[in-house]
């Protein structure tokens, strides 16, 4: 299965390390790490969405502005803007972009969050939504006349878009989540399943989706990366600064300073591993991936341009 690398672009700088600092958009810093995403052979970058975030929607129009080749990965809550709106919005975004856009369903797993913006819905019926949800979407992509619709959620009559989105049949769909609903929907209806939490096995994780929802969804295990930018790495001491700010006691990393890698539960550890000859820092980081990039181009996404990164204090 190919590998995609997928980074992420938020409003402002903000990471694990790096507590979020002045207005919620830095349009300054968004340039930035786009470019430094494109410079360093990205696929995509997520633009997450939460109930206090700024809009994806026009993030994602900034950031393609700036870039040439970057694509960007849309998450979109289904619940709160009507299906028909946003098939045409998604559509418009992709023209605009070239065909760069992909959109990230995320149906909400927290109860709290999702009344912040009056969902009231349980799991399982938001579940259920998303699917009914996407199924619009996709009709109102690929439909060349107007469609009815009526559901358990949504009813209209005669909707149409006249701006189809570039990639066909139509954008890539990925769909978060790791529960049965979640892989049900997916397998009718995604491209991609993104699971959370706990991931199956590799031959487990593509047979499920296609077992439940009666088509194939390719499911991908994710294996996020944290790459460190830092001095060179001394593979005569046995680490340099890279090293040992991801991992204490292994470089030469400054003492008692914090990890910037952890390890999440039930996680491996992967390492990318440099080209011969190639001098860079290694990236070492903990498990989740995704398309098409070799093992170089690994080693060379993992350490992005020194712009992109904030110095160690």
């Amino acid at each position: 299965m190919p590998v995609e690398f997928i980074g992420i672009v938020h409003g402002q700088n903000v990471s694990e390390i790096h507590p979020p600092e002045g207005p919620p958009i830095d349009k300054a810093y968004v340039r930035a790490i786009a470019g430094a995403h494109e410079a360093g052979g990205f696929d995509r970058v997520l633009i997450a969405h939460h109930s206090s975030s700024p809009d994806g929607y026009l993030t994602a129009s900034h950031v393609f502005e700036h870039t040439e080749r970057l694509g960007v990965l849309l998450a979109h809550r289904p619940g709160f803007v009507a299906p028909t709106l946003t098939a045409r919005s998604l559509a418009t975004l992709d023209t605009f972009s070239g065909g760069r856009l992909a959109v990230h369903i995320i149906t909400g797993g927290d109860d709290e969050e999702q009344r912040r913006d009056g969902d009231w819905l349980d799991k399982d019926a938001r579940y259920a939504r998303s699917g009914e949800y996407l199924d619009i979407v996709k009709r109102i992509w690929t439909s060349d006349k107007p469609i009815d619709h009526e559901g358990e959620y949504y009813r209209f009559q005669g909707a149409f878009s006249a701006i189809k989105p570039v990639q066909k049949p139509h954008l890539p769909i990925y769909f978060g989540g790791s529960s049965e609903a979640a892989i049900r929907t997916a397998g009718r209806y995604a491209d991609v399943l993104r699971p959370v939490g706990r991931v199956p096995g590799r031959g487990e994780g593509d047979a499920e989706p296609r077992a439940r929802g009666g088509r194939p969804a390719r499911a991908r295990r994710p294996y996020p990366l944290q790459p460190v930018a830092a001095p060179d790495h001394r593979r005569d001491r046995g680490g340099g600064v890279a090293e040992g700010r991801a991992h204490p006691g292994e470089g030469q990393g400054p003492a008692g300073q914090e990890p910037v890698l952890r390890q999440p539960q039930g996680a491996g550890e992967h390492r990318l591993a440099a080209p011969a000859g190639d001098r860079r820092p290694r990236a070492r980081s903990w498990t989740s991936g995704c398309g098409p990039r070799s093992q170089r181009s690994a080693a060379r996404a993992a350490t992005p341009p020194p712009w992109s990164a904030r110095p160690s204090r």
